[in-house]
Order: structure tokens, then sequence, then C-alpha cells
């Protein structure tokens, strides 16, 4: 008991990050995160090429489908006795029945357009560029790992500030970069793991390159492996919502507090925390934007350019959106930054006020050369 009690608290301790290590924290997954963005721009504007370079896959596709229903009426068709194919009436029923099929099958693709591309995979197997063992390790990786471990991550990040925003003393005593290290690499190398295990079982959702989504490949293995991770993602973005919601108020309370030990030391915290909410409330808008793109507004177009717009274009701009708001908001990283981008500009587009700067630097040592010239003198 004592072993698992001393255990746990070590657990609960490395929960807890520190500032340099929230600033490492931000920096490994922006980088990260751009590393990946560039991959995944790079697959899509492939993939969009090839499309350009067959359009009409699509149309291909349901004349396929309209194929495969057509030759099996022409079967039995062709399978009639000879008497019974001169007959007008039953001639003319088998086709008003190969019309039929066509369309119930146009009435089905209107319908429901999940359905048509799970057909895709069922009856064109080579839908994909790439090998189906390719589609299905994107599918693992980009679309669980990475996107799991982002959500991970950020659920450290909301507790941090739920740490720091009650008690600055237990956040200093309990936030070190040890801890941070060990619980980030943690929760990577869990969702790495997790990602190997499904593609080595050959189960997973595959990225469709003629969609550009991660769609599933038919296997009840592979649709329980989706809800699973689907489980941690929406309970992740639940905890972290509920620790915002937590640190929300208490900011509030404090910025409205008037009890203050002192001027700067007021001045200080009011500054911390109105960062603090500021970045809460971005970030918390742009999860907010992605489940409602992904869970709602998918669902109310048929079409295959309105589903990738939905779950991958406004995904990957909304993940780096919230790299951007990362670095704004972390001072190790904006402040650097910041003097970059003023040195650049300052070379570019010379000012009124830096030239009178530099106007006051020089006169300021004339003086200076003047005054130490005559107090030798003298």
């Amino acid at each position: 008991m004592e072993f698992i009690r001393n255990t746990i608290g070590y657990i609960l301790k490395i929960v807890f990050t520190n500032r340099w290590s929230l600033g490492l924290l931000h920096y490994m997954r922006v980088n990260a995160l751009a590393i990946f963005t560039t991959l995944v721009i790079s697959i899509l504007v492939i993939t969009v090429f090839n499309k350009l370079i067959s359009p009409y896959f699509h149309e291909h596709y349901k004349r396929l489908l309209f194929y495969d229903d057509a030759l099996q009426h022409m079967k039995d068709v062709l399978e009639m006795d000879y008497d019974v194919l001169w007959n007008q009436p039953e001639f003319c029923l088998a086709f008003l029945k190969f019309h039929e099929a066509y369309q119930t099958f146009v009435a089905e693709a209107r319908s429901d357009f999940s359905g048509k591309i799970m057909k895709v995979s069922r009856y064109n197997k080579r839908s994909h560029y790439f090998p189906d063992a390719v589609g299905m390790v994107l599918g693992n990786f980009v679309g669980g790992a990475f996107y799991l471990g982002g959500v991970l991550t950020q659920v450290l990040a909301s507790v941090n500030r739920l740490i720091a925003s009650f008690s600055i003393h237990v956040y200093n005593r309990f936030c070190t970069l040890r801890n941070t290290t060990i619980l980030i690499i943690l929760c990577w190398v869990g969702t790495l793991c997790l990602a190997v295990t499904y593609s080595l079982n050959g189960i997973g959702y595959v990225f469709d390159e003629v969609y550009l989504i991660w769609a599933g490949d038919g296997q009840q293995q592979s649709a329980d492996a989706f809800e699973y991770v689907g489980f941690l993602v929406y309970a992740s973005t639940a905890t972290m919502f509920t620790l915002n919601v937590v640190t929300f108020g208490k900011l509030l309370l404090v910025t409205r507090s008037n009890t203050v030990l002192s001027n700067a030391e007021s001045t200080k915290r009011m500054k911390r925390n109105k960062v603090l909410l500021a970045q809460k409330v971005s970030q918390d808008s742009l999860y907010l934007v992605d489940m409602l793109f992904a869970q709602l507004l998918s669902g109310l177009l048929p079409y295959n350019w309105w589903l990738f717009l939905c779950l991958t274009f406004v995904w990957l701009s909304l993940n780096t959106m919230d790299g951007i708001v990362m670095i704004v908001f972390v001072k190790e990283l904006s402040d650097p930054l910041r003097r970059q981008f003023q040195r650049i500009f300052s070379r570019l587009i010379p000012t009124k006020q830096g030239q009178a700067e530099l106007f006051q630097r020089r006169k300021s040592r004339m003086m200076s050369v003047a005054t130490i010239s005559n107090s030798g003198k003298s």
C-alpha cells in the first residue's frame, strides 16, 4: 500500500508543468505540428493534382455500379427462353427493372453519401494512388496518434492554467521540467504505440486519396478501434473544456477582485490573468469550431468537396491557428520573434521615429565627449 500511495503521489506530481516547461511543450508541439501540416498539405496537393488528371473518376464509379446491376438484368434477359425473349411484355419488363435499378441507385447515392464511400472500397479496391498499407499508416498515425496526442497535450496545458490560477505556490512546487518531459513522453509514446499496434494488426481507418478524408476500411475491428479513439478524443476534450470553464471562473473572480497586496504585484497578476484568459478563450473557440464542423456540418451536404472542407481543411487550418495562438501567448517564444520582425521592418522601412532616435543618440554622444574634454581642461 505504501508503494502504491507513493506511486500515485508521484504520478499526480508529474501532472503539473512549470513556466519553462510549458514553453518547451508549446515549442515541441508547434514544431511537430508544422512538420505534420507540411507533410499532409504536400500529400493533399499531389492528390488534388491527380484528381485534375482524372476529373471524371466519380462519374466512372457511378457507371461501375450501374453496369454491375445492368449486367445482372441483361443476364436475366439472355437466360430467358427464345420464345419468351420475343414476347414483347416480358422483354419490356426486364428493361423496366433495369431502369428501376438505376433510379434506386441514384436515390441511394443522393441520400447516403457515406454509404457510397464504403461502396468504393467494396467495388473498387484500387481507389488509392498509394498502396492500402500506406493509406492505413497515414490514417492511424496522422488521424489517430498525432490528433490524440495533440488533444492530450491540450489537457496538460489546461491543467497547467488551472493550477496557476488557483495557487502559485503549488504551481512552483510541483511544476518541474523533468516531470513535464516524462509526462509528455508518456503521452506521445502511448499514442504512437496505439497507432503501431493498429497498423501491425491490419486495422484502423484509411486516408482516402479520392475524397481527401479519413474513412473506415469496412472491418468491424476497425470500426471498434475508431470508436475507441473517438471516445478518448471526446473524453479529453470534455475534460479540457471543464477545466477551462473552472479556470475562466477563477480568473474572472480574480480580475474583478479589489483586494491587492501592492500595486506592482497586482499589475503583474492582472496582466498574467488576462493573458491566460485570452489564450483559453481562443483555444476553446478553435476546438468548438472543429467539433461543430466534424460532427454537425459535415453531414449537411452529400458532396466529397464538402466532406474534405469539414473534415480535413478545417482541421488543418484550426490546428495551424492553434499553433499560432501558442506562439503569440507564450512570452518565451513571442518576444524573440517580435524583436526579430521589428529588426526586419526597421531595415526595410526606416521610420521617422528611428531616425529621431539615431539623432538623439549621436547628440548625446557628442555632448558626452564635449563634457569629458572640458573636464580634462579644467
